[in-house]
């Protein structure tokens, strides 16, 4: 029989299962967005969008067992007669000895998969936010291509002359 400072095992349980089940989406987030880079890489524009649209809905269950946690985590540390702002490090110094190695398993688990889920992001991100400034650039220079020639320039002492007509610049020095 618990002890009356220890919660009950469902309690505990639950919250163990929810960052279990917390880590398991962080991997599926780092799959989806080593996927997605993966795509990003061949061109593969039909996969890419699919990738992305995976990408998104790993985001919102991630969104929603983060949210499951926080409710359970504020229910374990008020069935342990705890302050609900306790972290899951303060939480386990009010569980039996065995919970309490349980939980710092499981965060341990949980802080391993965020970090290897938040490098992968980063590489897209990085990746992502190279692709614009590229497709940027290479807009700005076609866009710069098909502008007209000036009908008039200034000359180096600073008078209006006829513009030339257009020729390729061939560097000849070396």
């Amino acid at each position: 029989m618990d002890t009356p400072s220890a919660p009950p095992t469902t309690v505990t349980d639950a919250l163990l299962a929810t960052l279990a089940d917390e880590a398991a989406t962080l991997d599926r987030l780092a799959d989806a967005a080593a996927a997605q880079l993966d795509t990003l890489r061949t061109g593969d524009h039909v996969r890419f969008e699919e990738a992305g649209h995976a990408t998104a809905d790993v985001v919102a269950e991630l969104d929603r067992v983060g949210q499951t946690r926080a409710r359970q985590q504020r229910l374990l540390a008020r069935t342990v007669g705890a302050d609900e702002a306790l972290g899951l490090d303060a939480l386990a110094g009010h569980l039996s000895e065995a919970d309490a190695v349980r939980l710092r398993e499981a965060r341990d688990r949980l802080r391993s998969a965020a970090t290897v889920a938040d490098a992968r992001c980063d590489a897209l991100a990085f990746a992502l936010h190279y692709a614009v400034e590229l497709g940027r650039e290479t807009l700005a220079a076609w866009q710069g291509l098909a502008a007209p020639r000036p009908a008039r320039v200034y000359t180096a002492g600073g008078a209006a002359a006829p513009a030339a007509p257009g020729r390729a610049f061939l560097n000849q020095t070396g």
